[in-house]
């Protein structure tokens, strides 16, 4: 599966994964638990669900950039 960091060119990728950016996904944003705020989920198909690791990674760096 390609994501869209696959799709930049080579440097772009390089200045990436040299960021805090990446830091963040790999010790923070992949290890938050969905499943604990899955009882705030909508089961109807037409109801938006915005996933919750990307609702907690926005309010973290909200918090930590003020």
């Amino acid at each position: 599966m390609f994501t869209a960091v696959d799709q930049l060119p080579k440097t772009a990728r390089k200045l990436l994964e040299g960021s805090w950016a990446q830091t963040f996904y790999d010790e923070y944003f992949s290890k938050i638990d969905e499943k604990v705020s899955s009882v705030l989920y909508s089961d109807k198909k037409s109801d938006p669900n915005t996933p919750a690791n990307i609702l907690m990674g926005f309010e973290t760096l909200k918090s930590g950039f003020g």
